[in-house]
């Protein structure tokens, strides 16, 4: 039930701005109350060409849960949290569907917190104003009178505001695999054995790529194609 009201709240608090700017999206969400999810998958997919919102992937999101579209509907949730990282609705959202498909809870660190709280970009803004009031600090040093109130506050936000970046550097080759059998392999090469197979939805560290296969991590399994 928690499901469908988010549901609901997301698409009625879009609809008059995204209907105002692409009548697809008003095919969207007239094609997913009428739960033909393929047609609003199409729809939204066709908004993005006009651009994209936390909402519009939210909503994307939501369509391919319902038409059974487990992995895309987790890529589209993860890429509306980059938009949005803080919307307890997406949040919610994500691990419902993650739960309901049988996946592992994801472990969340110190850095991943940070990184929830704000997006990329505000993080890069607030990290180099960090860093130009002390570069600024020291070179007027003998001007200031109280130098523990810049000197302070601007490392500790400078120390704070790295971590999240490290861990968006650290999670830039991630993926989410969004076909229903993905098979690992133990060498990049069509007549490789099959050791087993990737469930859908889950997240992976691409390390490489050698002739059309990915060389990846998954948790702290062995590395495999």
């Amino acid at each position: 039930m928690k499901f469908c009201i988010l549901i609901f709240l997301m698409l009625t608090k879009t609809y008059s701005i995204w209907a105002q700017v692409n009548p697809s999206f008003d095919e969207g969400n007239n094609a997913y109350m009428h739960q033909d999810f393929t047609t609003a998958i199409k729809s939204y997919q066709a908004c993005l060409s006009q651009g994209e919102s936390s909402s519009l992937r939210f909503n994307l999101g939501n369509a391919y849960f319902q038409n059974g579209n487990i992995g895309p509907a987790i890529l589209e949730y993860e890429r509306a949290l980059q938009i949005d990282p803080r919307n307890k609705g997406i949040l919610t959202n994500l691990e419902y569907v993650r739960k309901k498909s049988g996946l592992a809870k994801e472990k969340s660190t110190f850095g991943d917190t940070l990184l929830q709280l704000l997006t990329i970009d505000t993080w890069v803004w607030i990290t180099s104003f960090a860093f130009w009031t002390l570069i600024a600090a020291l070179l007027f040093y003998k001007l200031l009178r109280h130098r523990f109130f810049f000197y302070f506050p601007a490392s500790l936000i400078l120390c704070l505001g790295t971590i999240p970046l490290l861990v968006a550097h650290k999670h830039a080759n991630d993926a989410i695999i969004i076909k229903k059998e993905t098979p690992l392999l133990t060498s990049p090469a069509p007549t490789s054995e099959v050791t087993s197979s990737i469930e859908e939805g889950s997240r992976v560290s691409v390390k490489t790529e050698y002739n059309g296969f990915f060389f990846a991590h998954l948790s702290k399994k062995k590395p495999l194609y």
